[in-house]
């Protein structure tokens, strides 16, 4: 098993999750807010003003545990998602070892 974690902007949100309860290889997901940070000068579309005068951008941060044969469609999907990722969020995948429930 696989933990994609995507990292986007909160106005892009709703897309993504649209897209990921779409998907056939996506049973769930988990998300959680957080404020992004960078020194980096490109423009990213979602931000405002507001983001850039304080200097934090507000973040969705998504972890999906997936089958390790699955984490390449659904990255197919989501860089083909023009309304939600596409070009503008992060993603690092991460081996799990063991998962179930308690």
């Amino acid at each position: 098993m696989k933990l994609l974690t995507l990292i986007i902007h909160e106005a892009a949100t709703q897309d993504l999750i649209d897209t990921l309860l779409c998907h056939d290889r996506v049973d769930g997901f988990t998300t959680s807010a957080g404020h992004g940070h960078s020194c980096r000068t490109c423009r990213n579309p979602f931000e405002t003003s507001e983001d850039l005068v304080t200097g934090r951008v507000p973040r969705v941060r998504f972890d999906l545990l997936l089958e390790d044969d699955a984490v390449d469609p659904v990255l197919e999907a989501l860089r083909g998602c023009e309304s939600c990722v596409s070009g503008l969020g992060v993603f690092w995948v991460t081996p799990v070892e063991r998962g179930g429930g308690l």
